[in-house]
């Protein structure tokens, strides 16, 4: 996954220095400040960025993501004066994964898994009908140590995987089959029950009619189980249009809702033996027609996305 695209070209102030990844590699495109505001200056800092919010869009575009360093944010709300421009999800963060605290209006922490636990690259939200157009992360509280958040470029990944994946995603489908406990029901083990996430935590109501109904609005199939549980299917290609170029990207969640040994590591018995051939699973990924993944298939996109990308 070599492949390299020409720098970006920037019609920014001198305020700020672009500096790439690394020569002749601009993901990430590192934007720095040069100017003393805006290094101390939470409210410079935030109107500078919204100023140039079409500048910054076309590099986005181009480089793939920003790393915004040395800018005064230093809290909560600043972070979310800069991100004030942008549309918030319309169902936030309802049906997520992670386990994880709202902040802010469109803030959330990281995760609440446990530390030794590796999150592996994957594309946020992308088993929900509805997914942000663009993430930011800050951080607030650097890790003492690890705790990278791993970014990767989608046009490389689409490049990088065996085509005929790629092909057979497109043109049959996938499909996340998902099961929501109730919050009730404890597995008894703590890491099931963090990746196993209530209803009523996800969808944020103690009502399971309106949990239902929430999920129909959304997008999902959804039915209730004898055990409280909710079921849901959710369908789709596997593959979007880039919003501004049209290029067509692998956007899916195949890799971490394979729940397989690249997936969870030494989980796997603590899951299987749990869940077995019969137990209604948090996670379950197929083709969209309910037939399962070849495994070569799934060890490919795991070696791709763990490549410098």
């Amino acid at each position: 996954m070599a492949t390299q695209r020409k720098a970006v070209a920037s019609t920014l102030d001198d305020s700020v220095v672009l500096t790439p990844y690394a020569p002749g590699e601009d993901f990430p495109l590192f934007v720095q400040p040069r100017d003393h505001h805006l290094q101390h200056d939470a409210g410079a800092a935030r109107d500078w960025f919204h100023a140039h919010r079409s500048e910054l869009e076309n590099l986005l575009t181009e480089a793939g993501a920003l790393v915004f360093r040395g800018f005064a944010i230093n809290t909560t709300d600043d972070f979310t004066a800069w991100m004030s421009g942008y549309e918030a999800p319309r169902y936030g963060y309802a049906g997520g994964s992670s386990p994880r605290k709202q902040l802010a209006a469109r803030v959330y922490e990281s995760t609440h898994a446990a530390a030794e636990d590796a999150i592996q690259m994957h594309q946020e939200m992308a088993y929900l009908p509805v997914w942000p157009s663009r993430v930011a992360f800050w951080c607030n509280v650097p890790a003492v140590s690890g705790g990278e958040t791993f970014v990767a470029d989608m046009r490389k990944v689409t490049a990088g995987l065996p085509q005929e994946f790629v092909e057979e995603v497109e043109r049959r489908g996938i499909v996340y089959n998902r099961n929501f406990r109730d919050r009730n029901v404890s597995t008894g083990i703590d890491y099931l029950d963090m990746i196993h996430r209530s209803w009523q935590d996800s969808f944020n109501t103690e009502d399971i009619e309106k949990a239902i109904a929430d999920m129909h609005e959304m997008g999902f199939e959804a039915r209730r189980l004898d055990d409280g549980s909710l079921q849901t299917a959710y369908r789709n290609r596997g593959l979007v249009n880039h919003p501004v170029t049209g290029e067509r990207l692998w956007f899916n969640q195949v890799a971490t809702n394979s729940m397989g040994k690249e997936a969870i590591g030494h989980r796997l018995p603590v899951y299987e033996g749990y869940y077995g051939e019969t137990g209604p699973r948090p996670f379950l990924v197929t083709y969209a027609d309910d037939t399962r993944i070849a495994e070569d298939f799934i060890a490919s996109l795991f070696a791709t996305i763990s490549l410098p990308c």
